[in-house]
């Protein structure tokens, strides 16, 4: 597919939280003159690159490609969180995605594809336009131009982790027949683009939501950390792939780098853990967007004013009826590994583990939110409950479709800065540091008890750092998409689906494995070590015949 001529027009709705919604009107980058026109127009071609990230369609193509829904499938499935009961799931193009049964013509990864080459066409666009629009003051010349820089680097890491070697677009007027280039090359852009914003954007955006020095430099740590484990755990070396070869990374210095990012984001970045953890997770309506934005470093922002919806009931969250108690389908239910990381003290538990809605609610900031049940000893009822809509009654009220979602959804959070921080303080020598910075973490675990998060760091400390970091990181960050990254990164993830519960061998009530027991099998029997990286889309191979596929997939 022609991804520059399909991208060309931006349907331009504002991404942020706050502030003046701008239009709808359809522009081109062909009409160059009428786009960056004047400060107005350029101001939404940023826009239009911003809106990639949530866009609930672009140009009638890729509905729902990322954080509306399907980016979902591709980073949080195949693993130890989540599992897909493809006997029960209603969309016949999602079945693939819980068991590795997908292959090159599987729609969504076409779709993730396509959406992320025209983030990168329009922040192209305003990267070589913007500095020569008149009317725009130079300060404002230069965030339009970060900003959009920040956009492209954070589309081509997408397009990295998925894929490894991509195209490499950097202007609007590159070939459409451009061959894959090395990781190497894809990541020194990536790099040179996130360092850039992290250096010249100021420490907070006038719209909440919008990159900012901090974010910049959150995902540039995320970035060095996923290049220094890959090397140091020879993730891919098995395929003999050059051109998704991590041999040129330094991990050492890198994992130096990762750590003055998130010093300086933790010691400067005015960014707090919520006391209250639920916080990150209900925020469909503005008092508690608010309380998001206290910890979101980055989000995908849902409004009805855009409109822009989150695919909420196909998704984690409570079971029930969405237009009736705000409950989700139950597609994905939480698999045994995660339930058993969690002392039942911890509030994670609560919030991120339990059964169907029930008809009681609770009032959180004067919005109601109906309460998940616990859990059925049978564990039929074992659901991922994190992310959690308001009562249907009360967003008809203000205009919000009951079947619709205007949950915020965060991409990067403080929580996981400071869990980068431990990483990278115990990658550079210093373990007990590292410990230390779990503590804040723990403690809004236990509800900010003392005692209580003393018996929580007992009760989850392995005498290996690493994996008692990976075991909170999946604690703390399920469901927000990193899981699935982590494991390859550090050479888990092939260890982890072979050692998958397929019964619960030890009975365990309430039987947490119950869903494992129908459809782990399916995940162990499918995976092979190459899925590590995902197939070049066939329509794509076939539109640029200079693409190469990855091994295994051929």
């Amino acid at each position: 597919m022609n991804t520059k001529i399909m991208a060309a027009c931006l349907s331009l709705t504002l991404f942020c939280s706050c502030g003046d919604f701008l239009d709808e009107k359809v522009y081109s980058f062909a009409e160059g003159n009428t786009l960056f026109a004047n400060a107005s127009n350029t101001e939404k071609a940023l826009t239009g690159a911003y809106d990639a990230l949530n866009a609930n369609a672009i140009q009638s193509q890729a509905p729902h490609a990322l954080f509306s829904r399907n980016i979902h499938l591709l980073t949080q499935l195949g693993c130890d969180e989540m599992i897909g009961r493809t006997d029960y799931i209603g969309i016949a193009d999602i079945k693939p995605f819980c068991n590795y049964t997908y292959n090159s013509e599987s729609r969504f990864l076409g779709d993730a594809w396509f959406a992320l080459y025209a983030g990168i066409y329009r922040a192209n666009g305003v990267i070589e336009n913007a500095p020569k629009v008149a009317d725009m003051t130079e300060a404002r010349r230069k965030e339009v131009v970060l900003e959009a820089r920040f956009l492209r680097g954070f589309y081509y890491t997408y397009l990295a982790l998925f894929w490894g070697g991509v195209p490499l677009q950097k202007s609007v007027n590159d070939s459409e027949l451009t061959p894959r280039s090395s990781l190497k090359d894809v990541y020194e852009l990536i790099i040179d683009d996130l360092k850039s914003a992290y250096e010249g954007l100021p420490n907070r955006n006038t719209y909440d939501s919008r990159a900012n020095k901090y974010t910049a430099a959150a995902m540039l740590a995320k970035v060095y950390l996923y290049l220094a484990a890959c090397k140091e755990n020879n993730v891919g070396a098995d395929l003999n792939f050059a051109l998704n070869s991590f041999d040129w990374v330094d991990s050492n210095a890198l994992y130096a780098e990762a750590k003055t990012l998130c010093t300086d984001i933790y010691e400067h970045g005015g960014y707090i853990l919520n006391p209250e953890y639920a916080y990150n997770f209900i925020a469909d309506r503005p008092v508690l967007k608010a309380e998001q934005a206290k910890e979101a470093v980055m989000v995908a922002t849902f409004g009805k004013e855009a409109p822009k919806y989150f695919v909420f009931a196909h998704l984690t969250g409570t079971v029930g009826n969405v237009t009736q108690d705000g409950g989700g389908a139950g597609w994905f239910p939480a698999m045994g590994e995660l339930i058993s990381l969690y002392d039942k003290t911890d509030v994670r538990y609560k919030q991120n583990i339990g059964g169907a809605n029930t008809k009681n609610k609770v009032n959180i900031m004067g919005v109601e939110y109906y309460v998940p049940s616990g859990l059925y000893q049978s564990g039929v009822n074992t659901f991922l409950t994190k992310f959690r809509q308001s009562s249907p009654a009360a967003r008809l009220a203000v205009g919000i479709p009951a079947a619709s979602s205007v949950l915020n959804f965060p991409i990067l959070r403080y929580a996981d800065v400071i869990l980068m921080y431990a990483e990278a303080t115990y990658k550079t020598g210093d373990e007990a540091e590292a410990r230390k910075l779990l503590e804040p973490i723990r403690l809004r675990a236990a509800g900010n008890n003392a005692d209580v998060a003393q018996d929580l760091a007992k009760a989850y400390h392995k005498e290996n750092f690493m994996d008692e970091l990976k075991d909170e990181r999946s604690r703390e960050l399920c469901a927000e998409g990193w899981r699935r990254m982590d494991l390859i990164r550090w050479g888990r993830l092939q260890n982890v689906v072979q050692n998958l519960k397929t019964s619960n061998e030890s009975g365990v009530k309430p039987n947490i494995f119950h869903y494992n027991t129908k459809h782990a099998q399916a995940v162990k029997d499918n995976f092979q070590s190459y899925k590590i990286w995902y197939p070049i889309p066939k329509r794509d191979r076939e539109a640029n015949p200079n693409l190469v596929q990855n091994p295994g997939w051929e």
